[in-house]
């Protein structure tokens, strides 16, 4: 399968591939949010800090190859 760069076809796939999986989607909750204020600076990447809250609040494990995230009171799974 050839799937073209920036077109919708890309999202259309992984939207399939996520309905196909055991994924959930998990919205950012205000709840989520309350931890932003005491994250340390360690990671500046706001989406990463969004991520990083929402594994605090939930107890999440989070997989990233981001060293710099490990450091944050969360699980982070590698493999």
């Amino acid at each position: 399968m050839i799937i073209e760069s920036g077109s919708d076809s890309v999202f259309d796939y992984l939207l399939f591939q996520i309905d196909a999986s055991d994924f959930r989607r998990i919205a950012l909750s205000d709840t989520d949010l309350r931890h932003l204020p005491q994250l340390p600076p360690i990671h500046r990447d706001p989406f990463d800090r969004m991520l990083i809250c929402q594994a605090i609040e939930r107890g999440l494990t989070l997989v990233t190859p981001d060293p710099a995230i490990g450091k944050y009171p969360i699980r982070t799974l590698w493999l």
